[in-house]
């Protein structure tokens, strides 16, 4: 089998919720397309779903890395790699301490020079500052 024919077909399984081991970041965009680039649809979901429960160490920039490499490698379109960045670091900030590890992200890519860090830092900044007003909005309530 190819490579492209097995990422499809533990797509195909996640996306039935068999549970994999590892979703690598060719399985992780695969199932972003295959949902529509919607982060609520399977397979993208459960693609997602390990990152609320990940621990986060130096391992978190390895799989941020695997992601942008495969996107860029692999989606054409700049609009529809953001929507898998922004789920990406969206369900990041969804964690108890999702203010925290986006906060980390941010500050490491500020010191950086990533060959895709200008498509992901304008968005890591929107998700944070989402962040922020939709706390001062929940204070207010």
């Amino acid at each position: 089998m190819t490579r492209k024919e097995v990422v499809a077909v533990v797509t195909t399984l996640l996306g039935y919720r068999y549970e994999v081991i590892t979703v690598t970041p060719a399985i992780f965009v695969e199932s972003a397309r295959r949902a529509g680039w919607d982060k609520r649809s399977s397979p993208f979901s459960e693609a997602l779903a390990p990152l609320v429960n990940l621990r986060v160490t130096e391992n978190i920039f390895a799989i941020i890395s695997g992601i942008a490499s495969e996107a860029i490698r692999e989606v054409a379109d700049n609009n529809e790699r953001a929507l898998i960045i922004r789920a990406f670091l969206e369900t990041i900030a969804a964690r108890r301490d999702g203010i925290r590890v986006l906060g980390l992200i941010s500050r490491v890519f500020q010191g950086v020079q990533l060959p895709w860090r200008d498509e992901w830092v304008p968005i890591i900044n929107d998700v944070i500052t989402s962040m922020a007003i939709d706390f001062i909005n929940k204070v207010n309530s």
